[in-house]
């Protein structure tokens, strides 16, 4: 094994059961987007806060899992959340957790990996959050961008 360039090469004469292990460091990152607000980003996949909301069907189609739909958020829905500032540079205080659930077959209708972590309400008061990848299958109404609490 050696580095060329920002490359590893790796030369071998390879024989049954012969493996190779790679792992990638990962961090939580906030990616700067419109109006001073952050996108999160863990790895190559961005994660969001999935939204609850009613699906109204406009159009259907001969194949039933096919739709078009007009979503509206709930009533009960909490979207007024912030980043906290004081955390930025950990990725916000959120961690990988993994979903040992995860279809790998299936990777967006029950995702394997999530961030959890907190994020305050719009009084202030801190309030758990798990975001999932973008593209989830429950993410049809979603946040992906959020505002930095003022620092203390």
């Amino acid at each position: 094994v050696r580095r060329a360039g920002s490359f590893w090469h790796v030369r071998k004469q390879w024989k049954a059961g012969d493996s190779i292990s790679i792992r990638f460091k990962q961090s939580v990152r906030g990616l700067p987007a419109l109006d001073n607000e952050f996108a999160l980003q863990y790895g190559p996949l961005l994660y969001v806060l999935s939204v609850k909301g009613e699906a109204e069907t406009v159009k259907a189609y001969p194949r039933p899992e096919f739709r078009d739909y007009y979503v509206t958020k709930s009533p009960d829905a909490e979207t007024d959340l912030r980043l906290p500032a004081d955390k930025s540079a950990t990725g916000f205080g959120f961690v990988s957790r993994s979903n040992a659930n995860s279809d790998p077959d299936y990777p967006l209708d029950d995702p394997s990996g999530v961030l959890s972590g907190e994020m305050l309400a719009g009084d202030g008061t801190p309030a758990a959050i798990t975001l999932v990848p973008m593209g989830a299958k429950n993410t049809r109404l979603r946040r992906v961008t959020f505002p930095m609490s003022k620092q203390l």
